[in-house]
């Protein structure tokens, strides 16, 4: 008798999804108030809620999970797990394990919930939310939730950081910083959405960028990171992860995303960054300051790769709302939006078919 496996390797499947929510993207590009749409949106999204959630494999988490303590323990003794991936991640896994789920319930409700936290800013953020999705899905949902867990959470929640603090609820904000944290301590890192809430002048901005490339040339962060470690000042996962040359090593200034996020730093810089621009929501600034923050953070400690893909992926969040932006200067919107899911698609081509950055899918977790 053929067993039958739960395992695909094809990666074939995952472009051709994307490339069918393609059409309709196009659709939407030409109906962006058509509320019909709104429902076929969420039914996408839900279906991407249930593939990544009911993934599975042998991965960081799911051995992870097997040391989390039970509730009754969490409390009376010291785990290093819990010091470890933190606090508010270990207490929801412990949760779920005393309740008595499997190690699947981390990827329902981490992975899961950051999708729809990405669909559902999107929509608030910018009409052209089908674009939005589609960039997300081409490219860093790859890098977020199909590969982690806390990572893709914690950077998800930027989203509502930004929406709460536009409005002015700055008790939200931090209340989301704290539990962001708590989940993926880069997170700490939206503390200085505060201070950047407010336009700042091109001048400004394109300073940052030359002050940034020249403290990556002199190698000053590089050495200063070494000695504050040399002098155990610094956690001691992070000791360890310094020490490990797949996680410490020069991204350089010719990475691929180095080079891309500049170079669209720029553009918006020339096209958008513009006193009083009313074709653009005022929510821009603080998107657009939260993504040149993760740039310069990239920039600064390229020579640590851990540090800088973690630092610009935290902010990575925003930036498929802010491509769709562009499409607000053209008076040919159409024609624009177009061009920028046909790019799309390709960028998912190559990412999902050429390097194949999302591993095989296993379907449910073989694992407690």
């Amino acid at each position: 008798m053929t067993e039958i496996s739960n395992t695909f390797y094809n990666p074939y499947p995952y472009f051709y999804f994307i490339a069918f929510f393609f059409i309709f993207t196009l659709i939407q590009n030409n109906k962006t108030v058509d509320k019909q749409l709104v429902y076929l949106y969420y039914t996408f999204v839900f279906f991407v809620m249930l593939v990544i959630g009911f993934r599975g494999n042998y991965d960081e988490y799911t051995r992870v999970f097997v040391l989390i303590p039970t509730l009754e323990n969490f409390f009376n003794e010291d785990y290093n797990v819990i010091s470890e991936k933190g606090y508010v991640f270990t207490f929801i896994s412990s949760t779920f394990k005393t309740i008595g789920f499997n190690s699947q319930s981390l990827f329902l409700f981490f992975s899961s919930t950051a999708v729809f936290i990405h669909a559902y800013f999107f929509r608030k953020f910018t009409k052209y939310y089908f674009l939005a999705f589609l960039l997300y899905l081409s490219h860093e949902i790859c890098l977020k939730e199909w590969i982690g867990l806390r990572m893709g959470f914690a950077s998800a929640l930027l989203l509502p950081m930004i929406y709460y603090l536009y409005k002015g609820q700055k008790v939200k904000f931090f209340i989301l910083v704290v539990i962001a944290t708590l989940v993926q301590y880069v997170a700490i890192l939206s503390l200085f959405l505060y201070f950047l809430r407010y336009r700042i002048k091109p001048i400004y901005l394109f300073l940052g960028l030359v002050v940034a490339l020249l403290l990556m040339e002199s190698g000053i962060v590089y050495q200063t990171v070494w000695s504050l470690d040399s002098m155990n000042i610094l956690p001691g996962i992070i000791s360890s992860y310094m020490r490990t040359e797949v996680y410490v090593y020069d991204v350089g200034l010719n990475h691929p995303k180095t080079i891309q996020q500049i170079i669209v730093i720029t553009i918006f810089i020339l096209l958008i960054h513009k006193k009083d621009n009313e074709d653009i929501p005022k929510v821009y600034y603080l998107l657009f300051n939260a993504y040149y923050l993760g740039t310069i953070l990239m920039i600064i400690f390229s020579e640590l790769a851990l540090f800088a893909f973690r630092f610009n992926g935290h902010f990575a969040s925003v930036e498929p709302i802010l491509i769709t932006y562009l499409i607000y200067k053209f008076r040919h919107k159409i024609l624009v939006s177009s061009f920028l899911a046909f790019g799309s698609l390709m960028v998912a081509y190559i990412n999902y078919i050429v390097i194949r950055r999302v591993p095989d899918y296993f379907l449910f977790v073989n694992y407690p």
